[in-house]
């Protein structure tokens, strides 16, 4: 895992943080085309990969989500041992179902921050326990900080905000909820104190992201979408449908209401893996609800079904990453990029992320576009290599999975994309191949840096220095 090439949204979140922390700088792998800088409000996910990377480098990032997914399972542990009458056997099933749940696996992965904010929106909860009992203040202040912080780890958490009034409070806690509303409004301000030397630029910048994010889908893409990325765990899904039958048995229509709205909320901001991570705290809870009926009724029945759940999600989590084969980064790419285009502030072009550790470690000034379409506009292209010193590219393969190869969803995935590399060029292309080329993902147009030549190769990363005698 510390040698996988950079993801996007990876190299993306601990620049966040290094521009948060340092106050900005001119160059970024995040700049716009009038060469500004994205900022963030939703800084603390961000800040924490960057003191991770500051505090161990390259290991600091990659193991930091993998203790996070430990701590969501903890904290799902600890509220399920407070609110539910399941045998220690089920609480167990159940925790290693929230702690290998294939979708959020693949963040941990692609090394993103989203279980450390799920691991909150449950640490939330477990403070809150059962709805009815006596909560001190200090307690719910506590957990009403967890669930502001869990939004400015990563914004799409705020999906999960109803959950609090619905699975945490009743009628009865009218007063422990206002307390727990005023605490978090309180948390906010706070946790906003420290950005507010940006809060002008990074709303702006917030306001924009979600101007561009925003669709107005279909009920039928809905439905598609949702389908193809829970295929991803289908075992989880249809338990889960069991425990939304149970709700609307049981006339739980907030429950249902919230869950509808997170599917809404979603799907207007694209509904694909990122976003049904955050869908995943709704279906374990309806799993658990699922889990109680099933124990009172027919407990062997609820004992294999959770079992063959958490088997699912360590087999084609943890072991059948280990199992899949991955491209990775050669082990001596630091130190030839150092004797190739040297250390210190050289102004690097390097729109594929390949080599963004690397460059972090040699003083570069690395940058890129904040969006991968910049890097396709030659325009763009012509101004990036007028004031570069270097270029470092990818030899990237559009039609490579680099995830989850073992679930339905990645054997779908390796199927089509194989077919829509073997038919790129043919005029008859079959089903398989034209569903393919959906799934491709080009990251940035090919493209051959003139004024510069090439110098070397190093395993996937190609380096082009400028040629000076032009």
């Amino acid at each position: 895992m510390l040698d996988l090439i950079p993801f996007y949204d990876e190299v993306c979140i601990v620049e966040f943080g290094r521009q948060f922390l340092t106050g900005g700088t001119p160059d970024s792998i995040m700049q716009m085309p009038d060469g500004t800088v994205n900022q963030t409000l939703l800084y603390v996910g961000s800040c924490l990969q960057e003191i991770f990377f500051r505090l161990f480098g390259l290991y600091g990032v990659r193991i930091s989500p993998i203790v996070g997914i430990l701590a969501v399972g903890l904290a799902f542990n600890g509220w399920l041992r407070k609110t539910s009458a399941l045998s220690r056997s089920a609480v167990l099933a159940l925790t290693l179902i929230a702690t290998f749940v294939p979708a959020l696996f693949q963040s941990v992965i692609l090394t993103r921050v989203d279980p450390w904010a799920i691991a909150c929106v449950f640490a939330a909860m477990a403070l809150l326990g059962k709805p009815g009992k006596p909560r001190p203040a200090v307690r719910l202040s506590a957990a009403s900080f967890l669930a502001a912080l869990s939004v400015f780890i990563w914004p799409t958490s705020a999906m999960l905000a109803p959950i609090y009034p619905v699975f945490c409070f009743d009628l009865r806690s009218k007063r422990e909820f206002l307390i727990f509303c005023l605490g978090g409004i309180v948390s906010i301000a706070l946790i906003l104190l420290p950005a507010l030397p940006v809060l002008t630029a990074a709303f702006a910048a917030t306001s924009n992201y979600m101007g561009e994010a925003a669709k107005s889908p279909s009920l039928l893409e809905i439905a598609f979408n949702f389908a193809k990325e829970t295929a991803r765990d289908p075992l989880m899904p249809l338990f889960a449908a069991f425990g939304l039958a149970v709700w609307f048995r049981k006339a739980r229509y907030m429950a249902i209401l919230a869950f509808s709205a997170a599917v809404l909320a979603g799907a207007c901001s694209g509904l694909y893996v990122f976003r049904i991570i955050y869908m995943m705290p709704y279906l374990l809870l309806m799993c658990v609800d699922a889990a109680e009926e099933l124990e009172r009724t027919r407990p062997r029945l609820n004992a294999i079904c959770l079992w063959a759940m958490a088997a699912y999600g360590i087999l084609t989590g943890p072991v059948g990453h280990l199992l899949t084969p991955h491209e990775r980064l050669p082990a001596n790419l630091t130190e030839e990029l150092a004797r190739i285009i040297g250390t210190g502030p050289k102004r690097v072009y390097s729109p594929d992320y390949a080599t963004y550790y690397a460059g972090r470690e040699l003083g570069w000034r690395q940058f890129a576009h904040y969006r991968e379409s910049m890097d396709n506009d030659p325009e763009i292209i012509r101004q990036s290599l007028d004031k570069a010193d270097a270029v470092v590219l990818r030899a990237w393969d559009p039609y490579r999975t680099i995830q989850q190869s073992c679930t339905p969803y990645g054997l779908l995935s390796n199927y089509v994309l194989d077919a829509a590399r073997r038919e790129k060029d043919s005029p008859n292309k079959s089903f398989a191949a034209r569903y393919g080329e959906r799934f491709a993902n080009p990251w940035h147009a090919p493209f051959v840096p003139e004024g510069f030549h090439e110098t070397r190769r190093i395993g996937p990363v190609l380096v082009y220095l400028k040629d000076r005698s032009l």
